[in-house]
């Protein structure tokens, strides 16, 4: 996994580099998660923005509840249920 920080100033353009990059990195082929962190919006405050990508999916483990859909709608299939104890 490929993880980029991107730090600056409001109006820099970090939120679009983190973006372009992820969409790059998706347009590829691979997985990619970017995201921003900042806090009010005005010019010259501080950004920071993330960008992960990757070959293999990723799961935001904060949002999965377990459900299995995501192994059951995966075209690729290349994810697939592992039992805890296996794993």
């Amino acid at each position: 996994m490929l993880r980029i920080r991107f730090h600056g100033r409001g109006g820099q353009g970090m939120k679009t580099a983190s973006r372009i990059v992820s969409t790059a990195a998706f347009r590829e082929g691979l997985s990619a998660q970017d995201s921003p962190i900042y806090g009010a919006e005005r010019r010259g405050a501080p950004v920071a923005a993330f960008t992960r990508i990757t070959n293999t999916p990723s799961i935001d483990y904060a949002v999965c509840k377990g459900c299995l859909i995501c192994v059951e709608e995966c075209s690729t299939h290349t994810m697939h249920q592992v039992r805890e104890a296996d794993a």
